[in-house]
């Protein structure tokens, strides 16, 4: 008999078997798991036989025995069923183990909703059951452990609280959830556990260990639907809905979505967001104090989210992670040189051990070239085969926890390639326009990458590119690489054919079914064969290869992730509240805002998703929306404060740090909400205080000046004064701040408009005066 004979035999002896024969069974399960260890290949045939159902339908069959053993199996104890039932689970996940297409075969056909509903018909859950012991039968399943977990929420000492004790083992960085569904099914069955305050408590804690011990778990419990579950606790859509949870679990379940949401959110889950908000249209649930929770939840989401795309080689778990490129052929080209550029960020640097960012092998794989960062320095070297003396780049220190933008130029001398040169650039360099795209930019820079910036990217763009060419001529600078590029295409600075490699995080074929190439439209036949290889959860395709229809059947350019990476492919806040409306979502939370928190609040939020997103940036001029906010602001202007204004300046363009270095990046928003005079009537003294100074900030304290008055020449700024100061705008009581003002914006715009405008003021002025003196005069 063969070995895939033998499994199908075994899920046939299951179903056979008598009902109360709990030591055979137990035995079967436990074959099972040994053959699944010893050949791999059987979880398919396990799979393809009907064993997932089998598996599902032992604990169906374990049907109210927790609530009353002895009804149905008169020889068995409460221990025995929970050996039965963790067997059952020990099973199912060696059935799932490095295998993701039983995985994906578990989410969809079987579902994890059918294992829930399995559980619950147990009684174990029930107070007359074992509710402590199956939790934590269900945890050790999300992390795949092989030991008994029954005694997870028993506490050892008498005086720890349970909580503390589930969560000083949950959230150690070496425990890494391996089937992050089940979690969701937790949550949910947590519901059914309120009669014991502390085992409730304790779960929710465990929950969120798992989200905050390594990135990798919160990546896979972001995609898993908890994050779904638990907004839909926190803000159930329905009025009658029994889901709500109590305040004190609300602000648990909060943690927990505020650490998930770091790693993007997703269409259903912002949508479920506002649709709580807006229930029934009332936004009622705006104003109270779970609505400004979570307001605060958006708002840390939407400064908090914007990670690009990325793979994160954790090597804590295997010793080693990597993207292996099996060859490079022609490599390094007879050209001039090369150039490797990478988006990376150092989560955890050893203390010892070098963090190795590239390793070139020959035919022997032999190391002929490595690029480390070196953990003493935090510099970058380089070693080379042959070679005693290594090239440090002493210039720059890497730390932990900061994105970096790096570049490596290696220039090949024509006298030989003993003279070459290698040039390391970083963040802020000689490439400064892809820097300014930003590590979510995820192509080859042949679009007309001018769509691609943000304001301040466009901003600190134009600055750099005018001190690189102040020395040239008009003419000169009109025919710059850089000018060419932002005006057409970004192919004129780099042709698609000069790329040998490049590889994206959202290339990928891992993590779910609704990431990687699976959507991005392929054809059938490309699809199937994607689907029919046997590494397929390893593959990244490497996009220098322009068709992927082309790049898939050669394998040799692809790229293979070893070690067990982690790939993530989230959607900030901003892109999902793109997705659900644009900024039309932020402005209608302002329109119905009628407090000055929840103003201020939500125009952060319409701040937040701008800032850093060219499409909600686009948004907001495509639907005039930055009039809109000014209409907006001036039906609520006494609910102005001064916070909200620093909102809108930090918005504009001010350096709160250095305010010398503040410049107008958004004139757009300068131009129709900061001189607006009529939003900031009747404000309170302190806010028209604050809206006087930042006209000497920006055009007086700045070193950039200059670069901001050019914005504004437009705008009439001395016209536009003169008629805000004629028309009562500002307190009397701030007349000095007002010709502090003025006396700032007329300083820097001298000329004959501003002249004539200040002579035809202090005209109408004096005669109205000297009118009313007379007539005064007369009187008398």
């Amino acid at each position: 008999m063969d070995i895939e004979t033998a499994i199908v035999k075994l899920i046939e002896s299951i179903q056979s078997v008598s009902h109360d024969d709990l030591h055979f069974r137990l035995e079967i399960l436990r074959t099972m798991k040994r053959i699944f260890a010893a050949h791999p290949s059987t979880r398919d045939t396990f799979r393809q036989s009907g064993g997932y159902v089998t598996l599902i339908s032992m604990i169906v069959g374990m049907e109210g025995s927790f609530a009353d053993p002895q009804k149905y199996y008169p020889s068995a104890t409460i221990d025995q069923l929970l050996d039965l039932l963790q067997e059952v689970f020990h099973a199912l996940g060696a059935s799932m183990r490095n295998n993701d297409m039983n995985k994906q075969f578990f989410r969809t056909q079987v579902g994890y909703g059918a294992l829930e509903n399995s559980v619950r018909l147990t009684g174990g859950l029930e107070s007359a059951g074992a509710p402590r012991s199956i939790f934590g039968i269900l945890f050790g399943f999300a992390i795949d452990t092989e030991g008994r977990t029954t005694d997870l929420f028993v506490s050892t000492t008498e005086n720890e609280r349970l909580a503390d004790h589930v969560e000083a083992i949950l959230k150690q960085i070496s425990v890494t959830v391996i089937n992050p569904e089940i979690a969701t099914s937790i949550l949910h069955l947590q519901k059914l556990v309120s009669f014991d305050p502390d085992l409730s408590d304790a779960i929710l804690c465990g929950i969120y260990a798992l989200a905050r011990s390594n990135r990798r778990n919160q990546v896979r419990l972001n995609k898993s639907g908890l994050m779904l579950a638990a907004l839909d606790r926190i803000l159930p859509l329905k009025d009658d809905d029994n889901d709500d949870a109590p305040l004190q679990e609300k602000q648990v379940l909060l943690n927990v979505v505020k650490k998930l949401m770091t790693m993007g959110i997703s269409y259903e889950e912002i949508r479920h967001v506002f649709q709580g908000f807006n229930n029934g249209g009332t936004f009622s649930a705006l104003h109270n104090d779970i609505g400004g929770h979570l307001m605060d939840l958006i708002l840390d989401g939407a400064s908090r989210s914007r990670w690009p795309n990325f793979i994160q080689f954790d090597m804590s778990c295997h010793g080693f992670s990597c993207l292996e490129i099996p060859s490079l052929p022609n490599f390094p080209q007879s050209s001039p040189g090369y150039t490797l550029l990478t988006w990376f960020h150092i989560e955890r640097m050893d203390a010892v051990m070098p963090l190795t960012l590239l390793t070139l092998l020959d035919t022997d794989n032999i190391p002929v070239l490595k690029i480390i960062i070196d953990p003493a320095s935090g510099r970058l070297q380089m070693h080379q085969a042959g070679v005693k003396q290594y090239i440090e780049f002493a210039a720059f220190d890497f730390q932990p926890g900061y994105w970096y933008h790096l570049a490596l130029v290696h220039q090949r001398a024509r006298l030989g390639i003993n003279l070459s040169t290698m040039s390391l650039y970083v963040n802020d360099d000689v490439l400064i326009l892809y820097f300014n795209l930003g590590a979510r930019y995820k192509s080859l820079f042949q679009d007309a990458l001018r769509q691609f910036q943000t304001y301040e990217a466009s901003t600190t763009l134009f600055l750099s590119l005018r001190a690189m060419t102040k020395t040239f001529s008009r003419r000169d600078m009109d025919q710059s690489l850089l000018a060419n590029v932002m005006r057409g295409a970004g192919s004129a600075s780099v042709d698609e054919s000069k790329f040998v490699l490049a590889f994206f995080a959202s290339n990928d074929l891992m993590e779910g079914p609704h990431t990687g190439l699976t959507t991005s439209g392929l054809s059938t036949p490309a699809l199937q064969l994607i689907l029919a290889s046997t590494k397929q959860a390893q593959l990244v395709l490497n996009s220098a290869i322009p068709k992927i229809e082309a790049s898939i059947t050669s394998p040799r350019a692809m790229g293979y992730l070893d070690g067990n990476p982690v790939v993530a492919t989230p959607y900030g806040v901003d892109e999902s509240m793109w997705r659900i409306g644009g900024s039309a979502v932020a402005l209608t939370l302002i329109e119905r805002s009628e407090t000055s928190e929840m103003l201020f609040k939500a125009t952060k939020v319409l701040c937040e998703t701008i800032r850093y997103s060219w499409r909600n940036s686009e948004d907001m001029e495509r639907c005039h929306g930055y009039e809109i906010l000014a209409y907006l602001l001036k039906q609520k202007r006494e609910l102005i404060t001064v916070e909200l204004m620093e909102v809108l300046l930090l918005f504009i363009g001010k350096d709160p740090v250095n305010p010398e270095d503040s410049l107008i990046s958004n004139p757009f928003a300068y131009r129709y909400i900061l001189l607006n005079f009529e939003v900031w009537k009747k404000t309170p003294l302190e806010v028209q205080k604050a809206h006087l100074a930042q006209f000497t900030l920006f055009l007086r304290t700045s070193k950039k000046r200059h670069f901001n008055l050019k914005r504004l020449q437009k705008f009439h700024l001395v016209k536009r004064m003169l008629l805000a100061f004629r028309m009562h705008i500002y307190s009397k009581s701030l007349t000095a701040d007002v010709v502090a003002a003025l006396k700032a914006v007329t300083i820097c715009s001298w000329n004959t408009e501003s002249i004539r405008a200040i002579a035809t003021f202090l005209a109408s002025t004096v005669s109205r005066g000297s009118v009313h003196s007379q007539q005064k005069h007369e009187t008398h």
